[in-house]
């Protein structure tokens, strides 16, 4: 009882000079997921068939606390920090999934230092009537691709908005030493350095963003010597990328139109291959020749949401760019708002990965998949 009262005690001291918010987002779906690779092989991630929970989802699951004081003047300090309950604190998951920054705000914009949302995630709320989830191809098509969500140890300014116009820049200086093979732009302890400038207008029906995001070459040891200092002869394994992408999204009555075109080259997943969920994704080395599109629909009836969308990547297989292959996603959600927090929701998508396992290496997903879903979310 007593250590209770010391810590409602300091709780109190704490909001009398920061005002503290809690909100989340919990979201559960069951999902069938299919393979129809002829040639699957019979490792769990590839079994046809998959009935699975709490994959599929619609939506992010996360406990958000935000502290904000106000300094006066105009001027006001924050501290936020995302909480992903799908993870453990002990294997790092839980904090490191999400955003985690302090930062600065008044009439100069917002300044912050730590994880923050890229610009391409936001702005992918544009070109995406699906967000992130199901059926988005979000992962396939973008995030393992052309851009990140977030980047660690990054520092962002973000314009105020004038007259619909506002802006941002992030930049992530990585710590990227000679002789160490880097090819990841948000890993740790060692990442490349990234570059995000972002434009975005919203007003009235119409929002629209312009993004480029850029990063550093990364450093590969070809020898090295064996007494200090220790000197290398280093070559860039991951060269320097660079990559536009232009997403908007009009609202007319209960329809809003969402499109999406990106051009450049691939960023280099942050790991050699995605090993992560039911299926392997064949991994995209850095600097390789990409384009891509979105399309999307939405129609609002009543508390009813319908939403399709389609998408496809471009993916050279070498550097010069003499061949290619094409991933395509579709996907399909209807959604019921039961409360303005709750909603109920089926969700589709079919992946087709522009490859065939017989061309991956052995114990990498080829082909296309299927997921077919039916999940909750419940925000507070």
């Amino acid at each position: 009882m007593k250590k209770t009262l010391v810590a409602l005690a300091a709780l109190t001291a704490v909001s009398a000079f920061a005002q503290v918010t809690l909100s989340g987002n919990f979201d559960v779906a069951v999902s069938k997921v299919g393979f129809n690779d002829p040639l699957e092989t019979t490792t769990l991630q590839q079994r046809r068939g998959v009935t699975v929970g709490s994959y599929g989802t619609a939506s992010t699951s996360l406990i958000a606390m935000k502290a904000e004081e106000d300094l006066g003047g105009g001027l006001k300090s924050t501290a936020y920090v995302e909480i992903d309950p799908r993870g453990t604190i002990s294997d790092g998951g839980a904090f490191a999934f999400h955003s985690s920054y302090v930062g600065l705000s008044g009439g100069f914009g917002a300044i912050k230092f730590g994880r923050m949302d890229s610009a391409s995630v936001i702005a992918n709320g544009q070109q995406s009537p699906l967000g992130t989830g199901v059926g988005s191809g979000y992962g396939v098509l973008q995030s393992t691709v052309i851009a990140g969500t977030r980047y660690n140890r990054s520092i962002k300014w973000e314009s105020n908005v004038y007259g619909g116009v506002s802006g941002s820049v992030m930049y992530t200086p990585g710590v990227n030493g000679d002789g160490v093979t880097i090819t990841s732009y948000a890993g740790m302890p060692l990442q490349r350095s990234v570059t995000e400038v972002g434009l975005a207008y919203t007003n009235g029906p119409l929002a629209a963003s312009l993004i480029n995001v850029a990063t550093g070459a990364g450093n590969g040891a070809t020898t090295a010597g064996t007494v200090g200092p220790i000197m290398y002869t280093t070559s860039a394994l991951s060269p320097s990328t660079n990559t536009t992408i232009l997403t908007g999204q009009y609202t007319m009555g209960n329809s809003s139109f969402h499109f999406g075109y990106n051009k450049g080259q691939t960023m280099g997943l942050t790991s050699a291959v995605t090993t992560t969920g039911l299926y392997d994704v064949v991994a995209v080395a850095a600097g390789l020749d990409t384009s891509g599109r979105r399309l999307g629909y939405k129609y609002v009836m009543g508390d009813v949401d319908l939403i399709a969308q389609t998408g496809q990547q471009k993916i050279a297989t070498t550097t010069a760019g003499t061949a290619f292959t094409t991933r395509k996603v579709s996907g399909l959600r209807a959604v019921k708002n039961i409360s303005k927090n709750t909603a109920v929701y089926v969700g589709y998508e079919g992946y087709n990965t522009g490859t065939t396992l017989a061309s991956t290496a052995a114990g990498i997903d080829g082909g296309r998949y299927t997921v077919t879903s039916f999940g909750i979310k419940k925000a507070f």
